[in-house]
């Protein structure tokens, strides 16, 4: 497995659970306007779009690269991810039901 592959599925299952965690929060008495919660699903979507939706084959060949770094180096940073996904889950069952997906909201 290569360090972009380990990348992409931590991504997804992140993705997967986080989307199936969203069942066990308290219900929403308000919200914020309607604007604000439409700008950051937008950009959500954008976001697995560009992550999943464009093949690797599709990307042109003449493609310029910045940098390349040692396998290493791609390893760490892939840990580096686990430890991202992991703070986000460690605050996620922290709030336990009082969490809110896109801001400030009032739970019951």
């Amino acid at each position: 497995m290569t360090p972009e592959a380990a990348t992409l599925a931590l991504w997804g299952a992140w993705l997967a659970s986080w989307m199936v965690a969203a069942f066990w929060s308290s219900r929403t008495e308000k919200r914020s306007g309607l604007g604000t919660e439409l700008f950051f699903r937008l950009l959500l979507a954008v976001g697995v779009i560009l992550l999943f939706a464009i093949p690797r084959s599709a990307a042109p060949r003449a493609q310029v690269q910045l940098w390349r770094l040692g396998s290493a180096l791609n390893w760490t940073m892939v840990a580096l991810a686990i430890v991202g996904f992991s703070f986000t889950w460690w605050a996620r069952i922290h709030l336990g039901p009082l969490w809110s997906d896109f801001g400030v909201t009032k739970k019951a």
